[in-house]
């Protein structure tokens, strides 16, 4: 017989499962060409309308480096996660968006992730990972 779950383990499963929910509804959010890579396909004028949905994702993602680095996230999840986030940041909409907040500050988590994920340069639009 397998041994149940521990509370340790359930709450994981919470937590994991309420920041995908979020994930979901900020993605409904979104129209579905904004997760498209071509920037051509998310024109200038709609990118500053759908800016909300774009840095509560962003948000979201500094919150989930945070949780992970705690040991709330497991590592299984983490990975998945973590490709996901390196995609979304390659669209140019949400990389702009990403610039103005990182100046603010407060974002040394994720600013470390995406130096992890996505290397110096690594298919990013122009703006450096490196300037802060």
């Amino acid at each position: 017989m397998k041994n149940a779950p521990t509370l340790e383990f359930l709450s994981q499963v919470r937590i994991c499962l309420a920041y995908s929910q979020r994930y979901q509804d900020i993605l409904l959010q979104l129209p579905s060409r904004a997760l498209e890579l071509s920037a051509a396909a998310f024109e200038d004028s709609k990118a500053a309308e759908y800016a909300g949905p774009v840095r509560a994702y962003i948000d979201l993602c500094a919150e989930e480096e945070f949780m992970h680095r705690l040991g709330v996230v497991p590592d299984e999840m983490w990975a998945l996660w973590k490709e996901g986030i390196a995609n979304m940041f390659r669209l140019p909409h949400v990389w702009n968006v990403w610039t103005a907040m990182k100046a603010l500050g407060g974002y040394e988590g994720l600013v470390a992730l995406l130096k992890e994920v996505m290397g110096s340069g690594g298919g990013l639009p122009s703006d450096s990972l490196n300037d802060e």
